[in-house]
């Protein structure tokens, strides 16, 4: 048998680390395996048309970030599949299906198409299901989610997100051939095509960053954003890689976020640009071969 807890789990931030650290010390007093319920989709696109997903993690991201957790195993949930199934009716899918006989619930976590709120309700649509229930107590340290960490992001707060995280948000995609202005300026920059769009990109501005790609690591500058000052008008995602100058173009890279460093702004010329880009590197003592 098994004791196991369910959610989207989107960011696996702190608060989430902490219910699964529970789930792992409950499994050992039980001498029984851990099990974590995910969906591969988020349940809100399923039940909502007008959604726009904004997530901190791509499907891949999360499962590798649960499984980093050292759970016994992580299972993707076809919510589509499930949504109709009531409280009782998930209690006895996932006891038959997968050999669950306790279930930690998060503080605030519902499930079930019958809407059940209070756990006392969730108590009496356990019984006869073969699965016990407890429900987890607020994170205690700090008030922590997932929609708080968005919008940190959004505001270009990336030292208290990736505090809330409990890591550096991260931006994954691939290399593609953008217009060459950076290599005019002597910043050559990476451009990036994310690999979901339905990732949250921060706040446009420049961020300083940590570089990863073909096995190395580098400090790096990156830019969201339209880039006014050479008239363009569409987002663009791109870093600059310092004692970085080789042709990647389609390749994977990782960009992650360390602080805020400005917001994006238009300047009188391509010159002045190149002169804040430098000023923007000395700020942050970022030299080639630099270690943050």
């Amino acid at each position: 048998m098994a004791v196991a807890t369910v959610g989207f789990f989107d960011g696996v931030h702190i608060g989430h680390r902490y219910l699964l650290q529970k789930l792992q010390t409950m499994a050992k007093e039980l001498n029984t395996g851990s099990v974590v319920f995910s969906f591969s989709v988020s349940p809100r696109r399923i039940l909502h048309s007008d959604y726009i997903p904004q997530l901190l993690t791509t499907k891949e991201e999360r499962l590798q970030l649960l499984q980093q957790t050292g759970v016994d195993r992580v299972v993707m949930l076809d919510f589509e599949r499930l949504q109709h199934l009531t409280a009782h009716d998930f209690l006895c899918m996932i006891h038959h299906d997968y050999g669950v006989d306790t279930l930690l619930m998060g503080y605030d976590h519902r499930f079930g198409s019958d809407g059940l709120t209070a756990f006392a309700d969730y108590e009496k649509a356990s019984v006869g299901t073969g699965v016990g229930l407890l429900q987890m107590e607020q994170y205690a340290e700090e008030r922590v989610s997932s929609t708080l960490i968005r919008n940190l992001l959004s505001e270009g707060n990336v030292e208290e997100a990736n505090h809330l995280l409990g890591y550096s948000y991260c931006i994954a995609g691939k290399v593609v051939e953008g217009k060459h202005i950076g290599r005019t300026l002597g910043f050559p920059t990476a451009n990036i095509k994310l690999l979901s769009q339905d990732k949250l990109l921060p706040m446009a501005g420049v961020y300083k960053v940590l570089v990863y790609l073909q096995n190395e690591s580098y400090a790096g500058l990156l830019n969201i954003g339209t880039n006014p000052t050479v008239g363009n008008n569409r987002l663009s995602i791109e870093v600059y890689i310092v004692g970085f100058d080789k042709n990647i173009y389609g390749e994977p890279i990782e960009v992650h976020l360390l602080s805020f460093v400005r917001k994006e702004c238009r300047f009188g010329s391509l010159e002045a640009l190149q002169q804040q880009i430098k000023q923007d590197l000395a700020s942050l003592h970022i030299r080639q071969g630099a270690d943050f």
